[in-house]
């Protein structure tokens, strides 16, 4: 049974699609669309590790006119471009990927550059400056044209860049990470557990910690933006999706169910971003160390305890919130507790702790941490 869901009250776009195949769920909104010609984004890991790129390509079944296998992490400028070129040359009129973060910002980024023939202007991107003169967030105001190009995504991972309407753009040549802005989102987003359960255990555990990352910012934030009640139940309601089914994947790495859990955590995690309620420090210092090759849950799991820890003196109730919230997790108590940690935050014979980070220290430093923590630390010395 296919079950379809608007995803956030505030916006028509993405729709939430699940519960039949994958590849039979693209062709049926694909159809729903119009659409004749489809571009295939492709994660290299899974098509050079697995058959869902070929399970894709059979279930759309002669729609597919053209693929580009793999992209760089934090989606390079010239890869974009490239792409562009390409989906240009075999005139398609969809896009859709399998695949992780990167691809999702790809493919946002190509439908809002793609000309629209029917408008006689276009964002017509020919090269690299072509492309960092559209609008981004240190130039929102440029002018830009919208696109009708429908694109559907189908992630493997917990990055969530799926259900916003912002690209992260990575200009090589000076290493600079650009948030593109104005974009449309996409048309549905399709989750499947036992896709997602074909994803290396680091590569998961790795967006996983950046998913909490999410919540934990969202919970933290000095600018409370209305409907905060809404906001707030989100994020918390994610944390308990995401903690207990990540350690779950790493007990069973097959475990469709709690992989399918996980997505449905990474939804509620972003829609404090529906409602302008932005990241804070670990999000942002993230993007900085993303171009010198290290990936986002890594850099979630050096920064995020680091972060609390600093701003503790100005957000103790709110990383008060966060900690009964994770202490209320049966799973991760259980792990709190061989860890030496007590529900205040501090451990014995010490003072109460007044942030959240020793939790985090504890969990990034146990169960997985050996994903996240130790090589983000590595990458950061080198």
């Amino acid at each position: 049974m296919r079950f379809i869901a608007r995803l956030f009250p505030n916006s028509v776009k993405p729709m939430l699609s699940y519960g039949l195949p994958f590849g039979e769920a693209c062709r049926k909104h694909a159809e729903e669309y119009g659409v004749k010609k489809i571009y295939i984004l492709a994660s290299g890991t899974l098509s050079r590790n697995t058959t869902l790129l070929q399970d894709l390509k059979r279930a759309l079944d002669g729609m597919v006119v053209g693929e580009r296998i793999g992209m760089t992490p934090h989606t390079l400028v010239s890869e974009v471009v490239e792409v562009l070129h390409d989906v240009r040359r075999t005139g398609a009129d969809c896009i859709v990927t399998l695949g992780g973060g990167s691809l999702s910002d790809a493919a946002k980024a190509i439908t809002f550059y793609e000309i629209d023939e029917d408008k006689a202007e276009a964002n017509d991107v020919q090269t690299r400056e072509d492309l960092l003169k559209l609008p981004h967030m240190m130039a929102k105001d440029r002018p830009s044209q919208p696109t009708r190009m429908p694109y559907i995504l189908i992630p493997s991972t917990l990055s969530g860049g799926e259900y916003s309407s912002y690209s992260g753009v990575t200009d090589e040549q000076t290493n600079i990470k650009y948030q593109l802005c104005n974009l449309a989102p996409a048309d549905v987003v399709i989750l499947s557990g036992e896709l997602a359960a074909t994803t290396p255990e680091d590569v998961w555990i790795a967006s996983g910690v950046r998913a909490i990352d999410h919540c934990c910012e969202n919970l933290c934030t000095f600018k409370k933006e209305e409907p905060w009640a809404v906001v707030e139940k989100a994020q918390i309601d994610g944390l308990k999706l995401l903690v207990p089914n990540l350690l779950k994947t790493l007990e069973d790495p097959r475990d469709a169910t709690a992989r399918f859990n996980c997505q449905l955590g990474v939804v509620l995690s972003l829609l404090g971003l529906q409602y302008h309620v932005y990241p804070g420090c670990s999000h942002g210092i993230g993007h900085i160390l993303g171009p010198m090759g290290v990936s986002h849950g890594k850099t979630s799991a050096v920064l995020m305890p680091a972060v609390h820890k600093y701003n503790a003196s100005v957000n103790e109730k709110d990383q008060s919130l966060v900690r009964s919230t994770l202490w209320s997790i049966p799973e991760a108590a259980d792990l709190f507790e061989a860890r030496g940690l007590q529900r205040d935050g501090g451990r014995p014979g010490r003072s109460a702790g007044r942030d959240s980070s020793q939790a985090w220290d504890a969990a990034l430093a146990d169960r997985g941490g050996h994903h996240g923590r130790g090589a983000a630390a590595t990458a950061c010395k080198e």
